[in-house]
């Protein structure tokens, strides 16, 4: 007795044999539908720099043996699912099928905005913080000017600021000094 196993999980084909007055049923059923996938994690990012869209290298779904649903919660978040275009709607997935997430950073400084992706009940979320506002320049000097004459105006050369990521402050200070 043989027969091909149903092509939907947990339906049983029975083949039933009798030979004179003596019978038994040959049965045979598929695995059932298993919707959960393995674990998977996102690596979050930190130091993102303000406003930049971030995206999370693709990841491949396993352990499951039909299409639950794939979806993002937070406004702001997208996903890709086998790289057919990115989407804020929920959409099914198969096993072997690669999936990514991405989203804006913010666009203050120490500032997290997260996406959480959730396939067939199991949920990670991906993480992007922006870096920390920076207004300590790296050092800086001038140069002194010695036996300048009386009563004329000195200018030194402009300098160029390095070292920030935001906009001080600027002041200058003592009699008769501008900048």
């Amino acid at each position: 007795v043989r027969t091909t196993a149903a092509s939907s999980c947990a339906t049983t084909i029975e083949c039933p044999l009798a030979i004179v007055g003596v019978s038994d049923v040959f049965s045979v059923t598929p695995l059932a539908e298993d919707t959960t996938p393995d674990g998977f994690s996102f690596t979050d990012i930190t130091d993102a720099e303000l406003s930049t869209l971030t995206t999370h290298a693709n990841k491949t779904v396993a352990g499951i043996n039909s299409t639950p649903t794939a979806s993002v919660l937070e406004i702001g978040c997208e996903m890709n699912i086998n790289n057919a275009g990115w989407t804020t709607t929920g959409t099914t997935i198969s096993n072997g099928q690669t999936f990514g997430v991405r989203t804006t950073s913010a666009g203050s400084f120490a500032t997290t905005i997260e996406c959480t992706l959730t396939i067939g009940g199991v949920s990670d979320v991906f993480s992007v913080t922006t870096l920390a506002e920076d207004t300590t320049p790296d050092g800086f000097s001038f140069t002194d000017i010695t036996d300048a004459e009386l009563s004329t105006l000195t200018t030194h050369a402009n300098k160029t600021v390095a070292g920030i990521n935001s906009t001080p402050t600027v002041s200058v200070s003592g009699i008769g000094c501008e900048m």
